[in-house]
């Protein structure tokens, strides 16, 4: 007993700093709150150094739990570098579970959450001094191995950082982008309010699997919305590290290298990371619950490889409904190498991967039938307020990427891709393509086949098969971008034509990558040009002039929240960016469903009715977001609704109020 104490002393005394240290930075977030849309100055370098501090704090907490978790499912084998992102991965939803744990009972708040921060400070606070050594001998040895690096590693590496850099200058910028302000940051935001995870028909999103946007409130809590960005962004290079670690596994140091360069030149992908987004998370889970399936198949290791790969499909499960695809996917891999060892091998295998994957993923898959009756709520059974219209209707919008449905459209798939990747993109359609790199796959099969990149290819080309059969949307394929990038430099490495040419090509293809690194460091280059971050880091300009000049609405959405009439709401025709002007407004997260809405009331009486039944006593229209709707309008919704607000303001009931050339509201004048 005596002995007992004192392990749990020397614990906690141990644990004293960096306890010390979390209560330290919650008491300083809580007294020096994120300063206001308007402010500027002095107050931005502190809000910076305390979003910074918190952050850096949650990371380091979540690889402490992360590694505790490691730990336990003790997978042979791991190298050092895939040992900190697995910890990272795990601890990362480990926070986000702990947190939902919270909003099950109803203590979602800064309270509780501080109190999180604190217990699991006092769980790895021990394990401090391990983190300070192990950045000490990591710092002397830096210039060591910077000298014995061949070029390639110094070019990657160098280009990496510099691209990292400038993605995260714009991650500490105010979140402006759509997904963020529809739901990544309105979900938190709105469950903190209420103290607990809710029911939100209005907006289907936030009911969605929703693991990483937990974590997202631990910030949040304290009304910080660049803590999401940052979190999102830590994902994004660990994704970066995960490809690395990978191709390294099996091809060697160069192959790591060159699947890093890779992934890198990939333009969207730093651009991704920076925002308030979950997609690099939820293929960060995907992608190590691949690498984890495929070391359990290659190297006939433990089972304990099949669970952990089982954990991380459940966490990529638990963030994104698509990930379901990659579990399917994963499954039939599984059952496929064991199927031959006989029936009780197939069925243990399965069960090692099936059996975590479905307990880490079920709480939201159960919330959702508990809730509306569907798990995957609102997605192919409908559900209460979701009639087959309206099911229909979202459905279209999501089919109308890409260039058609056809035997022929399949078959031109990869190269529409890149040719027409305008068709595939939702967000900066200019660069949105797909890896550069990506296309020399195709000279895979003219080299001498390696089974495990055999493997990776055909989960691949399986996974964006799948892919195919949903919304072709671009940035839905970054969960194989990984696997395609080790496969891409498994080809590069080993290279060489049958016939005689002068091309070195095993030190031109290297070079081919680093120059297309090269073009996602020049355009992350022009996005700094173009958005220009730095000003409202640093406080030479505020949030709301940054917000200002490229929120297009945000100018709008300003007049709605600070002069439109206080018993009024403006309805947000085709936008769904409710984040700065809730409740002032009535976002449309459908997209379509209040053009559907407007068009099927043709009596001018019946549609004034509709407006006071929701309380919009204003309409607002973003003409770019309208202009990027009736692209995507197969149906043609968003056209009748337009013209029927036509007609109506033509009768004398819609009165103009605001215009500032981006957006536009519009005064419901008839009763």
């Amino acid at each position: 007993m005596r002995a007992c104490f004192r392990r749990i002393l020397d614990h906690l005394l141990r644990a004293l700093p960096l306890t010390l240290l979390t209560g330290g930075v919650l008491l300083a977030r809580s007294h020096w709150p994120p300063r206001d849309l308007d402010a500027t100055g002095v107050s931005a370098w502190r809000d910076l150094a305390l979003t910074l501090a918190l952050w850096c704090l949650t990371l380091a907490l979540a690889a402490g739990l992360g590694r505790r978790i490691l730990r336990w499912i003790a997978p042979p084998g791991l190298s050092r570098l895939e040992d900190l992102v697995f910890s990272f991965a795990l601890g990362l939803g480990a926070l986000g579970y702990a947190v939902l744990a919270l909003s099950f009972a109803g203590l979602l708040g800064r309270g509780p959450i501080a109190l999180l921060f604190l217990v699991a400070s006092l769980c790895v606070g021990p394990d401090l001094r391990g983190w300070l050594g192990g950045v000490k001998s990591l710092t002397a040895a830096a210039p060591r191995a910077w000298r014995d690096a061949g070029w390639l590693a110094r070019s990657v590496s160098l280009i990496g950082v510099l691209i990292a850099i400038l993605a995260f200058l714009h991650a500490l910028s105010p979140p402006w982008d759509y997904d963020g302000l529809m739901y990544h940051l309105v979900g938190p935001r709105l469950f903190l309010e209420a103290g607990r995870l809710i029911p939100y028909p209005d907006n289907w999103y936030v009911n969605a699997p929703f693991t990483l946007e937990m974590v997202f409130s631990l910030g949040m809590a304290f009304g910080d919305d660049v803590f999401p960005k940052l979190i999102h962004f830590a994902t994004g290079v660990l994704l970066v590290a995960a490809t690395f670690a990978a191709g390294r596994r099996w091809i060697g140091n160069r192959g790591g290298w060159l699947a890093a360069a890779v992934i890198l030149a990939v333009p969207t992908l730093p651009i991704w990371a920076s925002f308030a987004y979950i997609d690099c998370g939820w293929s960060l889970f995907e992608f190590l619950a691949l690498v984890a399936a495929v070391v359990w198949w290659r190297d006939r290791s433990s089972t304990r490889w099949l669970v952990l790969s089982g954990v991380m499909s459940g966490l990529a499960m638990g963030t994104k409904y698509p990930a379901l695809m990659g579990f399917a996917v994963l499954g039939v891999f599984v059952a496929l190498v064991t199927v031959r060892g006989g029936w009780k091998r197939l069925v243990g295998s399965c069960l090692a991967l099936a059996l975590p994957a479905v307990i880490v993923a079920s709480p939201w898959y159960l919330k959702n039938w508990l809730w509306f009756g569907n798990p995957v709520y609102p997605l192919y059974f409908g559900a209460p307020g979701w009639d087959p219209a309206r099911l229909e209707l979202y459905n279209a919008f999501l089919n109308s990427y890409g260039v058609g449905r056809s035997w022929l459209d399949y078959l031109l798939l990869p190269w529409n891709l890149y040719a027409q990747h305008a068709r595939f993109g939702t967000v900066m359609n200019r660069i949105d393509v797909p890896g550069l790199l990506f296309p020399l796959v195709l000279l895979y099969p003219f080299l001498k086949k390696d089974r495990t990149v055999s493997a990776l290819l055909w989960i691949a080309l399986a996974r964006g098969a799948v892919w195919a059969l949903g919304t072709q949307q671009t940035r839905f394929l970054l969960p194989i971008f990984p696997a395609l990038a080790v496969v891409t430099a498994y080809v590069m490495d080993r290279w060489q034509p049958g016939f005689r040419t002068r091309i070195p090509w095993r030190h031109f293809l290297p070079m081919l990558a680093v120059g297309m690194m090269a073009i996602t460091l020049f355009y992350q280059g022009a996005f700094q040009w173009q958005f220009r971050p730095l000003g409202a880091v640093i406080g030479r300009e505020s949030r709301g002039e940054f917000l200002a000049r490229f929120v297009r609405s945000f100018r709008a959405v300003h007049y709605a929240v600070e002069e439109a009439p206080v018993e009024g709401r403006v309805l947000l025709l085709g936008d769904g960016q409710g984040y700065y002007c809730l409740p002032a407004c009535i976002p449309d997260p459908d997209l379509f469903r209040w053009a559907a809405e407007i068009a099927e009331r043709d009596d001018n009486a019946a549609l004034a009715e509709w407006f006071d039944s929701i309380g919009a006593t204003h309409i607002m229209l973003n003409m770019e977001d309208l202009d990027f709707l009736l692209q995507h309008d197969p149906e043609g919704v968003m056209r009748a609704g337009l013209d029927r607000l036509s007609d109506w303001r033509q009768a004398g009931c819609l009165q103009e109020v605001f215009n500032d050339g981006w957006a536009r509201i519009l005064s419901v004048t008839c009763r």
